[in-house]
């Protein structure tokens, strides 16, 4: 009997190479660098929110990916995070935090997953 096999890249590591494949680095010290970047200019800003929701964006853009089971190669390198990241980024810029604002961010990441493996 074979065991199972074991995941090349744990979800972590998958939503940091996301965050970096914004910036075309699909390492995952890249995409902690550049999430302690959005972290600290959102902060700056005055809007949090900023930050909030791309963290939000990237996870679910990557979840539909495992939910969708696409390819695993992309998945590990990030591929399907980096449109969730600047969806999420991009709308709590333009519009107020409340509850339709995150609804849209969760359905406009999820639909970004979607298009891009189209």
């Amino acid at each position: 009997m074979t065991e199972p096999k074991a995941p090349n890249s744990s979800l972590l590591t998958t939503l940091l190479k996301g965050s970096g494949q914004v910036i075309f680095c699909d390492h995952p010290i890249t995409g902690l660098l550049f999430l302690i970047g959005i972290a600290w200019g959102s902060r700056f800003a005055g809007n949090i929110w900023v930050f909030l929701g791309a963290c939000v964006g990237l996870l679910v853009s990557t979840l539909t990916a495992y939910w969708l089971e696409l390819d695993e190669d992309a998945r590990n390198a990030g591929l399907y995070g980096y449109n969730g990241i600047l969806v999420g980024a991009a709308l709590p810029t333009f519009l107020h935090p409340e509850w339709r604002l995150w609804l849209l961010l969760v359905v406009a990441s999820a639909v970004s997953t979607v298009l891009l493996a189209a």
